[in-house]
Formats: C-alpha cells, structure tokens, sequence
C-alpha cells in the first residue's frame, strides 16, 4: 500500500472508530424513580369508657332516704310516706341487694303490724295501718307508714349514714355535747347496760287539733358510759300524742 494511501484510509479509520466508539457506549440510562414509600401509622387503641358512677351513701333523715352516687349525684330519693313496696325498691336498688323480710307484730299504737325488711344492718320497718298494703302511701304530715333502724355504718360496701354524716361507729361525745342525752333501760335488750340518746335533725310539723310542737327527727343511741354509737333510727314522732 502506497503512503498516499495509507493517509487517506486513516481519516476514514478515525471516523469509523469514532461512530464505533459512540454506538457502543450509548445513551446514558436514566433512572427510573421508585415510589416512596406510604408511612403507615399504628393503629391507636379504642379509648377506654369512662368508668360508670356507682352507689356510693345512702342518708337517712327524719323526713327522707336519699341515695347518692359517686360523683355525688342523687340517684333516688323517697320519704317515709312513699309505699312501702317503693322503699324496698329504691334500698334493693342501692345496695344490690334483696332484703330478709320478717312478718312481726302486733306492734304498738295504732298499727296493727310491722314487717322488717333487714339489709345486714339497715333495717326497714313496713307499718301497716288498718289494713293499708305495701303499695299505698302515708297520709301527709302525720301518719307514715315506714321507718328505719340501722346497725351498720355500711351495706354490701355502701355507706350510711344520717344528718352531718353520723354514721354507726362514730364518737358519740359530738352529739352529746350539741343535745340534750336522754339515758334509759335498753328496751330491746334488757338484760343489756342502759343506753343514752340524743334526738337530733328535727324536722318540725303543722300543729294538729290536739297537740303543739309537733315533729319527726333522728335518735341516736349508744350504751351508757361508751360513747360508741350502736344505732340510729328514725323517724322519731315527737309530742304526738300528749
């Protein structure tokens, strides 16, 4: 080959090397974006339900039972005229419980019997006047037809209590110190030391035809030289009678 051309074949040769060298190494590749990915959040649990009130007293007055709740609402509330059978609900309700019902009598004054209905320490006396059923109320303002004794300061976890939370259990001095004591033979014990009382949450009534100073209110009573008070009743009539 001849140098004329061998200079001619080596423009051509760089040229062909070139568009080789250009095929061969391409396009650059572009990347393909992969999707992020979605941030998933945790489930979050289900709040928990506020937690129900429960019973949490039942007060006793000379003119009422009130049930209170937790968050110190009143959940119910009778008198000692509401019937009988409406008392023994409302209490049931209260304590959770059913009483142990025991048909006594006779008993005193007019009534011809009582029925104890007996919450392991609240005890509801049923008085039935002439006949008068459970499902009937009182007459206003005299003539009820329940009352109540209590011996425990709680029941089936529910307290009880009465006028400034005296409850079963507590100093009897308090009360003493505020109100007259009244000390006398223990009627429903006799063979028992005598018992002090005082009355107290006096709720005074109309004057009838017959008598003046009229009024229910609350006993307490506890064994004489004690001081720890035993028992609690109500209502209590006051110069009915006289």
């Amino acid at each position: 080959m001849t140098l004329i051309t061998r200079i001619a074949i080596l423009p051509v040769l760089a040229i062909a090397l070139s568009i080789v060298g250009c095929a061969e190494a391409g396009p650059e590749a572009i990347p393909i974006p992969t999707p992020s990915a979605v941030e998933t959040k945790a489930p979050q649990p289900e709040p928990e339900p506020e937690p129900e009130p429960t019973i949490e007293r039942v007060t006793v007055l000379a003119d009422s039972i009130t049930v209170t709740d937790s968050e110190g609402n009143v959940v119910d509330a009778v008198d000692f005229f509401t019937p009988p059978d409406e008392i023994i609900r409302v209490l049931t309700n209260a304590f959770g419980v059913s009483p142990e019902t025991v048909r006594e009598g006779p008993c005193n004054c007019d009534r011809s019997s009582d029925t104890a209905h007996n919450w392991d320490g609240f005890v509801l006396f049923d008085a039935t006047t002439f006949g008068r059923s459970g499902d009937q109320p009182g007459v206003r303002p005299y003539d009820t037809v329940a009352g109540v004794s209590i011996t425990a300061a709680s029941v089936n976890g529910v307290q009880v209590d009465t006028v400034d939370g005296v409850m079963v259990g507590d100093d009897a001095a308090p009360l003493a110190a505020n109100y007259p004591i009244i000390t006398r033979p223990n009627y429903l014990n006799p063979d028992q030391p005598d018992e002090s009382q005082v009355s107290f949450g006096t709720v005074p009534l109309p004057d009838d035809s017959y008598n003046t100073g009229l009024s229910f209110s609350v006993h307490a009573f506890w064994t004489s030289g004690e001081g720890v008070i035993t028992r609690i009743t109500t209502p209590i009539n006051n110069n009915f009678g006289l």
